[in-house]
């Protein structure tokens, strides 16, 4: 139906109907203030962390049951305080663990097996150059700053168990402090110490005046020529001199991504979200102590801290929390003291809570992405998001996708029943075994039995009693025979068909399944099916992670830098990472499928002579064929050990050109000078490509700058990885705010 809408809006009139319907109202009142937007946003995230909590604690039981299974102690601890099971089996089925420790290999062979776990490919075909930069550079981000290997397996290790894991993908700069002395300093050299931003805490021992010689010269400068040039003499002038000048000097080692694993616990999203994406809001929980607030209060990250501290105090349901029971269920014992927080104010620990969301700052309807930090009831961080992307920097990674749910399905949530009812069947069992050596009795209260004997027999030990052959009897439990063992060999088979990992996967023998090539190769195949979902499945949370890497990369790195990878240094600008890239992940070596192909062309190769007398190959597809193998087996520098028909073939055709030339001389002719030239630089470049000396024909790529132009480092293998906003950054982490947009932050 059709609804005029001049009734409501009119000819040039302001959108408000008779009844007082007012547009600019109808999304709250517009924000005036900063004071007023913060007391707005205050409310929101308030609001939102009470959601997030209650959706977050409704599956914290769960969790600690998924993890109990996976660390195979919840029985343990259960008959711990059973007494009644005095005696008895305590033993317990670990299919969880096995399963998923044989599965780690295989993902982390697929993820992080190679030389590279990162794979970049341009868009266009301008792009081919700068796509084997931002291939390095991320690898070596990733591997060599992130400790990216530890963090790919606790992320995949963290999604078995629990069925979703989180990380978190942030901008940071690391730094070490250097002391320096200086015996004396000038006004003006002091002055530019006190604007660097990499010095803190500058002292001097003492400070007193001196005349220098001063002119209307440079820089105020006296110019030393001056004197012996009939030059007026300069007049001399007071200045301050600061003597035993000390302080400390910042200096940035690393400025890049930065990867965290998030526990489970310390998420607190959307409840309404199926991704991460269509989150409204993603919140970081996380225990700071007063201690790391100040500092970062210091670097101009944080504000009002002062307020933080005056009204928190410490939280004991911050030692209670669900970090500490997971260690202690592994079997960490430790104790809690509060006895230096009443002294010691900086060790005491606080909640903060990192929001990332949407949010109408401006009462038009429309929601931005902003960043608020929380301690307490305070904001102490408000800004836009600070990345480009405007996303909340955080992946997660679920192995088995549910319907229609943001949470995923792990391996303990799918083998945990299996194990439970091993651990029945083995205790069962040996309980049985049990008895049968160490039978009950019978005794006759009146018989005068000694019952002690009874209880506890030994050799040659004695049993007396008033009548002998009466007054006790054994009470032996009938065997139970295979039946067990062959429940648990069915309850084996399940397990192995529902999780995909079998026992011919773990290179162990069966002697219920099929042993024949065929059968083993139809098994194999069929497990690798399964791992090999999971790992595409896994593959784009981890591609998302590698791109949100290239995107920090592109917006903060502002200036040239040199690192060293593998041994060669490498120069980089921000022209050479910006562009259109996707970011690429290989999971072929999760299900064994890069010794299949392998095998595969080792197979073909084997009849290349007879395919290239009848013309089906070529020596070009032999080299092919070996540079794939050497690719698929990691050898990156192929190139030293075969050599590229197609080069030979140009070289050949080179020394023909220069043969006809020489024939033309010996005849009397004289060659036209471009078609020598012409010649002679086809043949030098071809010779070049082969030698390997390529690079010095293009600008020397590859090699570190020179001339002491701007990027030029020596010695470290990190040398220029610098501030994105032009100087040093005070501590590791944020980048500071500027111009009302914002450095990125890190929790």
């Amino acid at each position: 139906m059709l609804i005029d809408g001049s009734r409501f809006w009119g000819d040039g009139e302001s959108p408000q109907a008779e009844d007082g319907f007012n547009e600019d109202k109808l999304y709250g009142e517009p924000v005036r203030s900063d004071e007023e937007m913060k007391q707005m946003a205050l409310r929101v995230v308030k609001e939102d962390i009470e959601a997030g909590k209650k959706a977050n604690e409704s599956m914290a039981g769960e969790r600690a049951t998924l993890y109990e299974l996976y660390r195979a102690k919840n029985a343990v601890s259960d008959d711990l305080r059973d007494t009644t099971r005095k005696g008895r089996s305590r033993v317990i089925s670990s299919d969880v663990m096995d399963s998923i420790e044989w599965m780690m290999p295989n993902f982390m062979k697929a993820f992080a097996g190679g030389r590279d776990c990162i794979d970049v490919t341009p868009q266009g075909t301008e792009d081919i150059e700068k796509a084997e930069k931002n291939k390095r550079l991320l690898n070596w981000q990733f591997n060599n700053r992130c400790n990216g290997f530890q963090a790919l397996y606790t992320l995949i290790k963290s999604g078995l168990v629990y069925g979703t894991s989180y990380a978190k993908i942030t901008w940071r700069e690391d730094y070490v402090r250097k002391g320096f002395h200086l015996p004396e300093v000038i006004e003006p050299q002091m002055q530019a110490l006190m604007q660097d931003d990499s010095i803190e805490e500058i002292t001097a021992g003492s400070v007193d005046y001196t005349y220098l010689p001063m002119t209307g010269g440079m820089n105020g400068m006296v110019d030393p020529n001056a004197m012996g040039y009939g030059w007026p003499p300069p007049q001399l002038e007071p200045v301050r001199v600061y003597r035993d000048v000390s302080g400390e000097r910042r200096i940035v080692t690393y400025s890049g991504p930065r990867v965290d694993v998030i526990p489970p616990e310390e998420i607190l999203i959307d409840p309404d979200a199926k991704s991460m994406d269509d989150a409204m809001f993603v919140i970081h929980r996380v225990k700071r102590t007063i201690s790391y607030l100040r500092e970062k209060e210091k670097e101009g990250v944080y504000s009002g801290i002062s307020e933080v501290v005056r009204y928190t105090s410490s939280d004991e349901s911050l030692r209670l929390s669900e970090d500490s029971e997971r260690q202690a269920l592994a079997g960490d014992s430790f104790s809690f003291s509060s006895s230096g927080e009443s002294e010691q104010v900086a060790r005491r620990k606080v909640e903060v809570f990192e929001w990332w969301g949407l949010l109408d700052a401006k009462g038009d309807g429309v929601a931005e992405p902003y960043l608020v930090v929380l301690a307490g009831d305070t904001i102490i961080r408000m800004e836009r998001n600070p990345y480009a992307h405007g996303l909340p920097p955080f992946v997660e990674l679920r192995p088995i996708l549910d319907l229609f749910r943001f949470h995923g399905i792990g391996m303990a949530e799918l083998v945990g029943e299996f194990q439970q009812v091993k651990t029945a069947l083995m205790r069962q069992t040996l309980d049985n075994l049990s008895f049968q050596n160490n039978q009950m009795w019978e005794v006759d209260e009146n018989a005068g039995v000694d019952v002690q004997s009874l209880i506890n027999p030994r050799p040659g030990g004695v049993v007396f009693t008033n009548f002998l052959g009466k007054g006790f009897r054994e009470i032996t439990p009938q065997p139970l025979g295979n039946a067990p063992l062959q429940m648990m060999e069915f309850i084996q088979t399940q397990l192995e068909q529902r999780s995909g990992v079998t026992r011919y996967n773990q290179g162990l023998d069966a002697k219920s399944l099929n042993k024949t090539a065929t059968g083993i190769s139809a098994i194999m195949n069929a497990s690798a099916q399964r791992i090999e979902l999971i790992a595409r499945i896994m593959s784009d949370s981890i591609r998302r992670m590698y791109k949100m890497m290239l995107e920090l990369n592109q917006q903060f790195i502002d200036q040239k830098l040199v690192v060293r990878i593998f041994n060669e240094p490498m120069e980089i600008s921000p022209d050479d990472l910006a562009g259109n890239f996707d970011v690429v992940v290989d999971i072929s070596g999760a299900t064994g499928k890069e010794e299949e192909e392998v095998n595969q062309m080792v197979q073909i190769l084997q009849y290349s002579t007879t395919l290239m007398q009848i013309g089906v190959m070529t020596p070009q597809n032999v080299y092919e064929g070996v540079r794939k193998i050497m690719d698929l087996w990691g050898w990156k520098d192929y190139e030293k050990y075969i050599e590229d028909p197609q080069t030979q073939q140009q070289l050949q055709m080179a020394m023909q050109q220069i043969a006809q030339l020489g024939q033309m001389v010996q005849a009397g002719q004289i060659p036209d000078m471009g078609q020598v030239i012409g010649v002679l630089q086809s043949t030098f470049q071809i010779l070049a490509q082969a030698t390997g000396m390529g690079g010095a024909m293009n600008g020397n790529q590859g090699q570190p700058p020179s001339g002491g132009g701007e990027g030029e480092h020596r010695g470290p293998a990190v040398t220029g990885l610098l501030d994105p906003n032009g100087r040093a950054v005070q501590g590791s982490g944020p980048v500071p705010a500027e111009a009302g947009y914002g450095g990125p932050p890190q929790g």
